[in-house]
Parts: C-alpha cells; sequence; structure tokens
C-alpha cells in the first residue's frame, strides 16, 4: 500500500502507523525515530549503571542500592533538564543539574 499524500507530516503519520508495536493491551506507536531514541536511552541506562557499580560495591557513592534504577534516575534528570533549558531558553538549568550529579557522584 502506497502513502496517501506527499505531504512530509502525514507520510511520518502513515510510517508511525506501519511500524506499531502492541504491548500487552496498549498499542504503542513509534517512528524510525522513536526507535533509535529507545535504543539510545537504554544504552545510557546500560553505560550509567556500568560506571555507578564500582560505587555500590566500594560505597564511595552514597545511597546506591541499584545501580539500574539509579541510571534511570540520572537519565530522566538529565532529560527533564533538557526540556526546562528549552522550555525557559536558559542553558543554566542543565548546568545547575550537572553539578547536582557531579557532587553527588564526586562524595
Amino acid at each position: 500500500m502506497s502513502i496517501p499524500s506527499s505531504d512530509p507530516l502525514v507520510q511520518m503519520c502513515w510510517t508511525a502507523l506501519r511500524l506499531r508495536l502492541v504491548k500487552g493491551s496498549e498499542l504503542i506507536v513509534k517512528t524510525a525515530v522513536g526507535l533509535r531514541v529507545t535504543a539510545f536511552r537504554a544504552m545510557m541506562v546500560s553505560w550509567l549503571a556500568a560506571k555507578l557499580e564500582p560505587g555500590l560495591n566500594d560505597h564511595s557513592i552514597a545511597g546506591v542500592s541499584d545501580p539500574r534504577h539509579e541510571a534511570y534516575a540520572i537519565l530522566a534528570l538529565l532529560e527533564g533538564a533538557h526540556l526546562a533549558v528549552r522550555a525557559d531558553e536558559d542553558v543554566r538549568i542543565f548546568d545547575q543539574a550537572v553539578d547536582l550529579l557531579r557532587v553527588r557522584l564526586d562524595t
């Protein structure tokens, strides 16, 4: 079946519908970009968890009980800071989030 329009937005939506994924009873629609973002996030969580593992073992990072959960929290903090920077047009928000992480990881 061909895409019903030459409009780029319609083409993107049509492609997204064709690349749908079913999870449980929910229909999750992901574009090729969405799939790449998901893969990138998974890679970042794995990398962060691997970097946090020594902190768990030698207690050099306070409060780490599960490096993977901690990695998800760090990624969420950075993603949220990125959105706030875009909304407020103030890069200092991201810098403050990174500074908070540096202090946490240096203790």
